[in-house]
């Protein structure tokens, strides 16, 4: 018997959809777990963009394939909404979809007590935890680039180009492209500090190495993908495209495109 796992938002639409789903799967003989199953066929998140985000790190980026039901707001990752539920979870039982390698973003974090590494789908914010202007500087490949003056930085995934990336003046990347973006937070331009005109995209292969200024080690906040990690002692902040990818389930290859008309035009 074919395992899924099940990741539900606790709302009533999310709850109705939990009753189809687990309904029509129950009635095609497969088995459904509320609990991580490493043997599952599929992991099947219903709720919003939040809800795709927390299932992918709750499960460690499991390399089991996702797909997403639709009850929240925007749902960049959610191609399915209530309306065709049935219809598409018919053809997930047939094999009739692609999958979609989608990269994510590393941070490695060195301090002066251990060095510690996160993953991200959306992206990195680094700021300050106390509103003090951060100085970093901005290595690329090996190149030291720039000196960064101002609120901070965000480093996105092409996934999370639309998300807070794209409110901070980012360009919008398409979901598929390899590669990550740097984008600048209100810069102070000066004789001392540079700043990006607009944002940087990079190639995946490119490594990012933020240099923290010894004034700011204890004033680095890291957030990755809406989740506050504290550090003491930052000296330094690796980022790169690292060997795991999550793989996401799409019915209609044209399905992105439609999703950002839709949703943000």
């Amino acid at each position: 018997m074919e395992i899924i796992n099940l990741f539900v938002k606790p709302s009533p639409e999310s709850r109705e959809a939990h009753r189809r789903v687990e309904a029509y799967f129950e009635d095609h003989g497969f088995a459904i777990s509320r609990l991580y199953n490493e043997k599952a066929r599929y992991n099947i998140v219903i709720g919003g963009d939040g809800s795709f985000l927390r299932a992918v790190h709750s499960t460690h980026f499991s390399s089991i394939p996702f797909l997403g039901i639709n009850t929240g707001h925007l749902g960049f990752f959610q191609e399915i909404t209530l309306s065709d539920l049935e219809e598409y979870l018919e053809l997930l039982r047939l094999h009739r979809y692609e999958i979609h390698h989608q990269d994510v973003l590393c941070c490695t974090v060195e301090t002066t007590a251990w060095t510690y590494r996160l993953l991200a789908v959306n992206e990195f914010l680094i700021s300050s935890n106390d509103d003090h202007i951060l100085h970093l500087n901005v290595g690329v490949d090996g190149v030291d680039f720039i000196n960064s003056s101002g609120d901070g930085l965000m480093l996105s995934t092409p996934a999370g180009s639309t998300a807070y990336n794209l409110s901070a003046g980012g360009s919008i990347l398409h979901q598929m492209l390899r590669g990550y973006q740097i984008t600048a937070l209100h810069p102070v331009r000066s004789k001392s500090f540079d700043s990006l005109p607009s944002s940087l995209v990079l190639p995946a292969e490119s490594e990012t190495v933020l240099t923290i200024d010894g004034r700011d080690a204890e004033r680095i906040k890291l957030i990755c993908d809406g989740v506050r990690h504290a550090f003491r002692g930052v000296k330094r902040l690796t980022f790169s495209v690292p060997e795991e990818r999550i793989q996401r389930i799409i019915f209609r290859s044209n399905w992105y495109w439609k999703n950002l008309r839709d949703k943000l035009f």
